[in-house]
């Protein structure tokens, strides 16, 4: 289509020479064609950081966790309970209670996690794993993303609490097993990152689609057809 545009351009102007008339160089740069090319967007929010007991919400006493991410979040998917869970140390054996999830976004997209736990103390190691976070175009986070909880310190900047290492690679397994009318995808939620995607009909031909909601477990009807399922970390 652009080819066609210039070679139209191009017979214009060479009719129009032949016939005498005259273009100045502003006129013809007002002919040029401009090309735009929309970039669409299909990834799901990054979490910049964590940070527990923020400085606004400390001053009344709550012992909160506050989770800053890169962009807008659509409020009604981000701010479930079952999004978030926040465990104690480096494992997930502990986990920690909390009892709102407040979302707010005066000077960055954050979600506060009201604590009602009395294991949960300043300055101790936490951290917090996160799904069906989502975008104001419903990307999702990845799932089970998991970020450190950081704490400011007296000398300035933050101490940021240790993740937990992943298993060993060859535990992380792929389950698939029917229950009724649906297929039922799991994997170990102790893997974090990992993103859910399909393709149809064993096609190679064919790109790997990601599937609209990051639960895990993730419930897909036989309606469907065939479908082969992959992990893929970001």
């Amino acid at each position: 289509m652009r080819h066609e545009s210039w070679s139209v351009l191009l017979i214009i102007l060479a009719v129009a020479g032949c016939l005498g008339f005259g273009f100045r160089a502003k006129a013809q740069a007002q002919n040029r064609v401009v090309k735009v090319v929309a970039v669409s967007d299909s990834d799901g929010p990054l979490v910049i950081d964590a940070r527990g007991d923020d400085v606004t919400f400390r001053q009344r006493h709550a012992k909160t966790v506050a989770i800053t991410f890169s962009e807008p979040l659509t409020q009604q998917l981000s701010t479930n309970f079952s999004n978030f869970n926040v465990h104690a140390g480096t494992n997930f054996n502990t986990r920690i209670n909390f009892t709102n999830v407040l979302y707010n976004f005066t000077t960055a997209p954050r979600i506060f996690l009201f604590m009602s736990d009395a294991r949960w103390v300043h300055g101790s190691n936490y951290f917090v794993v996160m799904n069906n976070v989502a975008d104001f175009k419903g990307n999702l986070i990845a799932p089970n993303t998991r970020v450190p909880v950081c704490w400011e310190v007296a000398s300035g900047g933050l101490r940021c609490s240790p993740l937990p290492a992943d298993p060993p690679f060859d535990q992380l397994v792929l389950s698939i097993k029917r229950q009724g009318a649906a297929r039922v995808v799991s994997w170990p939620s102790r893997f974090g990152g990992y993103s859910l995607e399909y393709e149809i009909d064993f096609d190679s031909s064919l790109l790997w689609l990601t599937v609209s909601n990051q639960a895990n477990p993730y419930v897909s009807t036989l309606g469907e057809g065939v479908r082969l399922f992959r992990l893929h970390k970001r």
